[in-house]
């Protein structure tokens, strides 16, 4: 559907499937007319959203303090905007920040959380960053997870995002570990190369959640005497717990050729599969 903005500006909205939760994504978009030359978009990010709950507490800083989370380096505070260059928090009212004026103030924090060894955790977070006369890549942020609930950030096992130049805009950062024992420790690290007029950044909305694995669940229909092809015929499945006749999913599937249906994104557990096609009676395979 193509709508125009108030300036004129004609655009469209696009709907994507099949996105993890949780995820960081990169994109393009290129566009394209008759007797034209196409045009490139340069790299956008789409950042989804959590299925799972926060494991962080004080995530988003709304306590309008650090508490939850421990200072390394140089310590600041949480901020309610508008602060340096107009800033104001990507969600809620506080954020936490840094600023110097003719030094470096590198420094960041951490907070560990319990978790389950061989399971694998996502954790985002919005930064900033902004200097004053002198270039805007000499001061970088960005986020990691030690695997192992380690609290120094110069440890080398800890896995870190891309260092990330947020130059004057909230843009998300991600990174994904798997937790190698009982604890996990989520960092928030910025750095200054060398001391500046202002050296300044921030973070918000910090986000560590449980990676939740899924599957497609693959299987073949045979519709009694139906003798037709069965590609395009619609079957209602139901996806239900194990022994229960109330469905957690509900989904209209078409067949192939071979009768053949997909169910996608099923977490791990054991089910009952219902099948209805028109003018058949429902059946079900038990315990998948």
């Amino acid at each position: 559907m193509y709508h125009r903005s108030a300036c004129g500006h004609l655009y469209r909205d696009i709907s994507l499937s099949g996105l993890e939760p949780h995820t960081l994504y990169h994109f393009r978009v290129r566009s394209r007319a008759q007797g034209t030359i196409d045009g490139m978009s340069g790299d956008n990010t789409l950042l989804t959203l959590p299925e799972t709950p926060n494991l962080l507490v004080n995530g988003g800083f709304e306590a309008g303090t650090p508490a939850g989370w421990t200072y390394f380096g140089a310590s600041d505070g949480v901020y309610e905007g508008p602060w340096f260059k107009d800033l104001r928090a990507v969600e809620g009212r506080y954020f936490i920040g840094w600023a110097t004026n003719g030094g470096t103030r590198n420094g960041g924090v951490w907070q560990r959380v319990s978790a389950t060894p061989g399971k694998e955790y996502c954790f985002s977070a919005w930064a900033w960053t902004w200097c004053l006369n002198i270039p805007m890549y000499n001061l970088s942020v960005h986020i990691g997870i030690d695997p192992f609930g380690g609290t120094n950030p110069n440890a080398p096992g800890v896995v870190w995002s891309p260092w990330s130049v947020n130059f004057d805009r909230w843009h998300p950062l991600w990174v994904r570990a798997t937790a190698q024992a009982n604890y996990i420790t989520a960092f928030l690290q910025g750095h200054a190369d060398s001391p500046a007029e202002w050296n300044i950044y921030a973070f918000d909305n910090a986000v560590l959640t449980e990676r939740v694995q899924r599957f497609n669940v693959r299987g073949k229909v045979t519709a009694g005497d139906f003798v037709a092809s069965p590609e395009g015929f619609p079957v209602e499945v139901q996806l239900r717990p194990a022994g229960s006749t109330e469905p957690l999913r509900t989904e209209m599937l078409t067949l192939d050729a071979a009768g053949n249906y997909t169910l996608r994104d099923v977490e791990p557990g054991e089910y009952d599969i219902a099948f209805k096609a028109s003018h058949w009676l429902r059946a079900v395979a038990r315990g998948v």
